[in-house]
């Protein structure tokens, strides 16, 4: 921040001076743009969350020693060996919930790529310790490949199938979802599903047997 003021100095009788100052007026001569994104709305305890930060130097004129703060979640740690500035790993200083970075430079209408990832945990996270309610899932039958289901609006749904594959989708608002196998399914086949409603931990998993 610079600070510019004009001032003038008036010389009255016994030798008293007068100040006259104009406006004061202020500019920032650096113009930073910031933009953080995440790679997922709904997470559960345990599971990862990835940050991509683009720090954006506007300006005509390079920008030197910036110091580049997040401020984590207190439901989150930071995952080490995550943090990357420009696709290179660096080492910030982690002091409580809060990541501290030094970047040396930034050159003019240049964009500076940060990424790192945290976990999340049950620390000062009173929902996280309500358990989501289980889903259910519709009968099947045998060559489907279509698996429907019921469950809390906005709630996120993993379903897995025989040979491991899970495929997700969301409740809609009228309580129901519904995915594709990835195969037709057999009978005997079994498959499972868990629910994660915003805030809180994944439900007990539910299977289907295919009759």
């Amino acid at each position: 921040m610079i600070k510019n003021q004009s001032i003038v100095e008036v010389e009255v009788c016994d030798d008293k001076k007068v100040e006259f100052k104009s406006e004061e007026i202020e500019t920032t001569p650096i113009k930073l743009k910031i933009k953080k994104e995440h790679d997922c709305d709904v997470v559960a305890i345990g599971e990862k969350i990835h940050y991509t930060v683009h720090i954006e130097n506007e300006c005509s004129t390079d920008v030197k020693n910036v110091l580049f703060k997040d401020h984590l979640d207190p439901c989150t740690k930071f995952v080490e060996g995550s943090f990357k500035v420009n696709e290179h790993e660096h080492h910030p200083e982690i002091e409580g919930h809060t990541i501290t970075y030094r970047i040396s430079e930034i050159e003019s209408c240049q964009t500076v790529k940060i990424e790192f990832d945290v976990e999340t945990t049950e620390e000062c996270c009173t929902s996280c310790h309500m358990q989501s309610q289980a889903p259910t899932i519709l009968p099947l039958v045998p060559l489907t490949t279509a698996v429907l289901g019921t469950g809390v609006p906005s709630a996120l749904i993993k379903v897995t199938f025989p040979g491991g594959e899970c495929v997700e989708t969301n409740v809609n608002n009228l309580r129901s979802w519904r995915v594709t196998a990835p195969h037709r399914l057999h009978r005997g086949e079994v498959v499972t599903a868990i629910q994660i409603e915003p805030g809180k931990s994944p439900s007990n998993p539910v299977t289907r047997t295919v009759r």
